[in-house]
């Protein structure tokens, strides 16, 4: 391991470069007022990728992939909780009450979701 000082890492970047693709050096620490700063090292490829490093550490619910209502009503275009289409007419024409906070003609569910 060499340390330089940033003036002659500027001055001689060529042959801190070339020594460390020879393997003449590991690597080169830059350093600004006799501080380390920065490390210039030798480019290589990237280490292999462990596969299963984090196996054990995540738990999936067994029902993760079951029906979710609240879920399909956003893809249907309403929110859960707010009428349907359905709902709605029959709220429009006196056969049920509404339960909570009705839409109102120009809102969309966008405007009910906090994300």
């Amino acid at each position: 391991m060499k340390t330089v000082n940033m003036h002659e890492a500027k001055t001689d970047l060529s042959r801190l470069v070339r020594e460390l693709r020879e393997g003449v050096q590991q690597e080169v620490i830059i350093a600004l007022d006799g501080v380390p700063a920065a490390r210039l090292l030798p480019y290589g490829p990237p280490p292999p990728r462990v596969l299963g490093i984090d196996r054990g550490l995540i738990k999936i619910a067994p029902d993760f992939d079951s029906p979710n209502d609240e879920i399909a009503a956003m893809f249907e275009g309403r929110v859960f909780g707010y009428p349907s289409g359905k709902e709605t007419n029959a709220i429009k024409a006196g056969l049920v009450e509404p339960i909570g906070i009705a839409m109102s003609p120009r809102a969309t569910p966008s405007d009910f979701l906090h994300l």
